[in-house]
């Protein structure tokens, strides 16, 4: 298949707009790392060099959300770290990592993968999780903030995957392995996705993105478990205000949820 093909550098910035990481230096390929995204928090060191971004063929020690262990075999899957000076508080980069969902719904429709999103950050196909993101960011002044968008999107998962405790699919199987696409090429369709997703979040703000993501929207008046910290809230899942924030309306009254803390799970 098609997994087992190298990522090719030349072939990722063919995807790219004129003007997107064509400096020396700006895309980073490597073999194995630990983290794609601990690489690219090194970077914030000299926001000077950025914007840049990193891929890799194996992580040793990939990581989601809340420190959770990304399974991340060699040559088999997308691993990609993206990052970035904004300008401003980190506050209106709350929906950065919504937003990079978006960017990977996108990319698998141009593949024929219809796909969702489960807030804040996961994208599913009927089969099962297919993707996540993870953001970080480090303040470096009162009007500067380095942003880090990790995105880890499965393939070609083969049999080797049965330390993951959760449904998943990837590409080659939403497509009973006929995809002919390579990752090279996916990846660049996605940083092209992703930069600009960026560029408009600065100009125009996340409500931009808000009835893309709606629309997307996979628990759209489900029936949720909210877990905030050591609390378990219930109720009913009403989408996102113009921030990003879980609405839930609980009882009579709606509650509203940021991303930082909160974990979901729909009730079956």
């Amino acid at each position: 298949m098609n997994s087992a093909k190298s990522l090719d550098l030349l072939e990722i910035q063919s995807q790219l707009l004129p003007g997107m990481l064509d400096g020396t230096g700006d895309l980073v390929f490597f073999e194995t790392i630990g983290s794609t995204n601990d690489w690219a928090l090194e970077q914030c060191r000299n926001m000077d060099g950025l914007p840049k971004a990193c891929i890799a063929e194996r992580q040793l020690a990939g990581r989601g959300r809340n420190q959770r262990h990304w399974y991340s075999p060699h040559a088999q899957n997308i691993y990609m770290s993206y990052v970035r000076e904004f300008s401003g508080s980190p506050d209106h980069l709350y929906g950065l990592g919504m937003i990079a969902g978006v960017c990977i719904v996108r990319v698998l429709a141009s593949l024929g993968i219809r796909s969702g999103l489960k807030w804040p950050n996961d994208v599913y196909t009927d089969s099962g999780k297919i993707a996540g993101i993870l953001v970080e960011t480090r303040v470096k002044s009162h009007s500067a903030v380095c942003a880090v968008i990790g995105t880890g999107l499965n393939y070609d998962m083969g049999q080797s995957s049965t330390e993951i405790d959760t449904a998943w699919t990837d590409i080659q199987k939403e497509l009973d392995g006929k995809c002919g696409i390579g990752r090279s090429v996916i990846v660049g369709r996605l940083l092209k996705e992703i930069i600009s997703a960026c560029e408009q979040l600065l100009e125009f703000g996340f409500e931009s993105f808000r009835d893309e993501w709606q629309r997307n929207d996979l628990c759209m008046g489900k029936m949720l478990d909210v877990y905030e910290g050591d609390s378990l809230i219930q109720g009913r899942y009403l989408g996102i205000n113009k921030h990003g924030a879980l609405r839930l309306q609980v009882d009579e009254a709606e509650k509203v949820f940021y991303a930082a803390d909160v974990s979901i799970r729909v009730k079956e």
